[in-house]
């Protein structure tokens, strides 16, 4: 069932990326809110290379940098370890969650890059970067925990 959620989620966030402009409230992260919202405690050797693996084609297919997003991933997987480790997992706290976890990605985004371009990190930027980026991410994170749920229930 991961393989599908991120499959549709990398697909939708190529495909949203393409038509949204970056000036837009709806900026889709969908594949960092995947990672997010896939992890499982019970096969987490496998969360972590899919993670590994998502990185490796997100940076193929959306960037020039390889390596980079691996590594960015793999840090917001075991964020999100520890997360669900010491959480509770509801409505609500995913949202908040998935929110965090943006957020943490922006940041680092921002810093990394802001390192080896030589740019002045400016907190508008990531302030407007956040804020343009959790709409879409939170209604997605929603339908998303709404349906692992509901599957999970049937699968019980």
């Amino acid at each position: 069932m991961n393989i599908i959620i991120i499959t549709i989620g990398f697909i939708l966030d190529t495909i949203l990326s393409l038509y949204i402009p970056t000036t837009s409230y709806f900026i889709p992260l969908l594949t960092i809110t995947n990672i997010y919202l896939i992890y499982n405690r019970k096969e987490e050797t496998k969360y972590f290379i899919t993670i590994a693996a998502l990185g490796l084609i997100y940076d193929l297919i959306h960037t020039n940098l390889l390596f980079y997003h691996l590594v960015i991933f793999l840090i917001l997987a075991f964020i999100t370890k520890i997360i669900h480790k010491n959480l509770k997992q509801t409505k609500i706290t995913t949202i908040i969650y998935i929110s965090i976890i943006i957020i943490i990605y922006e940041f680092l985004n921002i810093t990394i890059l802001s390192m080896y371009q030589k740019n002045i990190f400016i907190i508008n930027n990531l302030l407007n970067k956040i804020k343009h980026s959790l709409l879409l991410n939170q209604i997605y994170s929603l339908i998303v925990y709404n349906y692992i749920k509901k599957t999970h229930k049937k699968n019980i």
